[in-house]
């Protein structure tokens, strides 16, 4: 099954169960599945300010719960999920609808075992305000070392600055030590790319108006060629298929144009 949050609708097709709405109507917001059956949506905005209100749905109750509220205001920041840490980040985004209002706030939710309930931590600001048009634009990944990740902030604008977060966490899951460092510069400029996480723990940086694809090695810092798309596309779908290829898919080409096709990389 799968919740579609914020669609509107008159009546449910065939095959779609009705679900309560939520507390308030939301556009430029995400969207979290974590396990028991529940969905995490937070920020968005309705044309005014972003909001900071979280909520969650209970699949198996059908109902919504208030949860602690963001730092601040977000609306098309970019969200990420730790599964095996129980916890999610959100970086960046706008605080209204004004597409310069980014920010460089970020914010980290972890799920306290005892209490039952999401606990938020405000990190420290980034080095520059971000916003973020897509799932994948931030990525994370965990280092060998115990009880690290790093968050991956790429440029959104077009630019090609990058931003990490460098974070060791406590015995209790919470972040100890918190740092944001300037990453090397990808080789292109960008604008709404996708930057997917791989198996072995690079990143690749695809689209966003540019042909050329580059890979990003954490470890290193370093930025190298990863081949070149066949259509110069932006706002695309990028998603990492089980044999570990990367499918890209429709978007907008330079003039704006809608595209069908889609491509495979290796």
């Amino acid at each position: 099954a799968c919740l579609v949050a914020g669609a509107a609708h008159a009546q449910a097709p065939a095959g779609i169960e009705a679900a309560p709405p939520m507390t308030e109507a939301r556009v430029g917001h995400t969207a979290i599945k974590f396990p028991g059956g529940f969905v995490m949506v937070c920020g968005g905005t309705s044309g005014g300010p972003a909001s900071k209100a979280c909520e969650s749905f209970d699949v198996a109750k059908k109902a919504w719960a208030a949860q602690a509220q963001m730092s601040s205001g977000r609306a098309y920041h970019a969200v990420a999920w730790l599964p095996d840490l129980e916890m999610f980040f959100l970086v960046g985004g706008l605080t209204s609808a004004d597409p310069g209002s980014a920010q460089p706030n970020a914010d980290m939710y972890s799920y306290d075992q005892q209490s039952k309930a999401w606990k938020l931590q405000q990190l420290p600001p980034m080095k520059r305000p971000h916003a973020f048009f897509g799932m994948n634009s931030a990525v994370f990944f965990n280092y060998p070392q115990p009880k690290q990740a790093t968050v991956f902030a790429p440029a959104v604008g077009p630019g090609t600055d990058v931003d990490v977060l460098k974070m060791t966490l406590t015995e209790s899951g919470s972040g100890g030590g918190i740092e944001w460092v300037t990453g090397m510069n990808m080789n292109y400029a960008r604008d709404r790319h996708s930057a997917v996480p791989l198996a072995e723990g690079r990143v690749l940086a695809v689209g966003g108006y540019a042909v050329e694809a580059e890979l990003y090695d954490p470890k290193a810092n370093l930025w190298t060629a990863a081949g070149k798309l066949s259509a110069n596309r932006g706002r695309q779908a990028a998603t990492v298929l089980l044999d570990g290829k990367v499918m890209v898919c429709g978007g907008e080409d330079a003039a704006h144009a809608p595209l069908a096709s889609c491509e495979l990389w290796d």
